[in-house]
């Protein structure tokens, strides 16, 4: 499915604007909605770096990010420290 027809799901009265700095670079937005338990999780994110190690550690928050929800985690502070945990193990 498209994500203009995932954001659909989500929310049709609000968009996202989004205008990297670069073509590959490390900002990204990520979105989890649940019908099912009425709960939607925003993320918007500006990793460190641009080009490519940008968009190295995006990839890694958009997995990790998907990784933590999907283990039913909807703490904000438990998905920031879990997230956080997960990229220094995976650099380390």
């Amino acid at each position: 499915m498209s994500k203009e027809g995932e954001w659909q799901k989500i929310s049709d009265e609000h968009f996202v604007f989004f205008k990297p700095k670069d073509v590959v670079s490390g900002d990204f937005y990520w979105v989890y909605n649940n019908h099912n338990k009425n709960l939607s999780i925003w993320a918007v994110a500006v990793c460190t770096g641009h080009g490519v190690p940008g968009a190295f550690m995006s990839m890694l928050g958009t997995g990790f990010l998907n990784e933590i929800v999907i283990e039913n985690e909807t703490y904000p502070g438990t998905i920031l420290d879990m997230l956080r945990s997960k990229i220094v193990t995976a650099l380390t």
